[in-house]
């Protein structure tokens, strides 16, 4: 009777950890995803005058330089500038994404309001926050910022690793203990 209980105790015990693991990696992919919206929509909005003005304007070469001088920054893949057909200006290492304008540029367009999503293009994970830019009141364009997920999962990977690492000494500790107690208590 005792061994049943001390068992049924094990599964409790491990059961909570699980749990508890699991409601932790659910809360740190949610903060790590808000982080990287806010940084986001920090950068589209700190840029979206600039971009506004130069617009439209020939030649793209000024606009390329802000795209290029933005575009590369830490987690940050790269920004696009969209006129109402095509991309207009582009970070270098975008190019081979982006052979068709991303799905939330035509969704901005048609709403004529901020859309973000993640999603993968061309087998690479991205959050992609498309802002619309004006001239006059009238809708111009998509100022768009792709940022690089990969290290979310890398990130959620490192904490999977730890917390089994310590699942597993968690576990071993307590059979110890429970073979322990076992002799001693008869």
């Amino acid at each position: 009777m005792r061994l049943t209980s001390r068992l049924v105790a094990s599964a409790v015990v491990i059961a909570a950890s699980i749990l508890f693991f699991l409601v932790r990696m659910q809360n740190e992919k949610a903060r790590q995803q808000r982080d990287l919206e806010f940084n986001s929509q920090l950068l589209s909005e700190s840029l979206r005058e600039s971009v506004e003005l130069l617009l439209g304007h020939e030649p793209a070469g000024r606009l390329n330089v802000i795209v290029e001088r933005f575009g590369n920054r830490g987690r940050l893949a790269g920004i696009a500038v969209f006129d109402m057909q095509k991309a207009v200006a582009q970070t270098g290492s975008l190019k081979p994404y982006l052979a068709a304008p991303p799905e939330v540029v035509s969704d901005c367009l048609r709403k004529n309001a901020a859309v973000a999503a993640f999603q993968r293009i061309g087998g690479r994970g991205f959050y992609i926050n498309a802002l619309p830019l004006h001239r006059n009141g009238k809708l111009e364009g998509v100022l768009t910022t792709f940022y690089d997920t990969s290290y979310i999962n890398i990130r959620l990977a490192r904490i999977w690793r730890n917390n089994f690492v310590r699942t597993i000494i968690q576990l071993g500790l307590f059979l110890v203990v429970l073979v322990a107690l076992r002799r001693v208590l008869g």
